[in-house]
């Protein structure tokens, strides 16, 4: 099995607790923001902490109808979430689980730099995912995103000055 990890970095100038009290709201205001992407967002088990499994039916916009995924660890003081998908179309068939670690980090400016890891536990060699380009799978959630930006900054989002993404491959 392969491990294919993403690294994700959005730099804003609107401060970390505000962004992270946003994204724990997720399951309320993804299908509100963004419903080309998102339908519905709905816990099957949980209170929303640690081993609450949630479902997501995606909308028209993505090439995906569902997943599931659980939550692995919420830190509110240091402003992470971690998730894992386990189910759904999702996954391409070629993907066991996609590990999730969210985190918001403050700057000096009094804005904060979003983080946000992707590990994709593969099916196999990891050959079809890359393929598949985990590059698109992260930049699909962009439009949700852009709640993480100031709106003046969104100008510069064409220039992706603001973001910066790592693959690392592991056979």
């Amino acid at each position: 099995m392969a491990v294919v990890t993403v690294e994700l970095e959005v730099t804003s100038s609107l401060p970390a607790p505000k962004l992270f009290k946003v994204f724990n709201d997720f399951d309320t205001i993804a299908a509100k923001v963004e419903p080309e992407t998102y339908k519905a967002v709905n816990t099957i088990q949980g209170d929303g902490g640690v081993g609450t499994i949630k479902s997501i039916t995606y909308g028209d916009g993505v090439p995906f109808t569902s997943s599931k995924h659980k939550v692995d660890a919420v830190d509110a003081n240091n402003f992470s979430y971690s998730y894992t998908l386990f189910e759904g179309d999702v996954l391409m068939g070629i993907v066991d689980s996609a590990s999730h670690h969210v985190k918001f980090v403050p700057s000096a400016d009094g804005g904060s730099v979003y983080k946000h890891t992707v590990v994709f536990n593969c099916k196999g060699d990891g050959i079809q995912l890359q393929s598949v380009n985990c590059h698109n799978y992260c930049w699909g959630s962009l439009p949700l995103l852009l709640i993480f930006i100031s709106p003046s900054e969104w100008g510069s989002l064409s220039s992706c000055d603001m973001f910066n993404m790592v693959y690392t491959y592991e056979p």
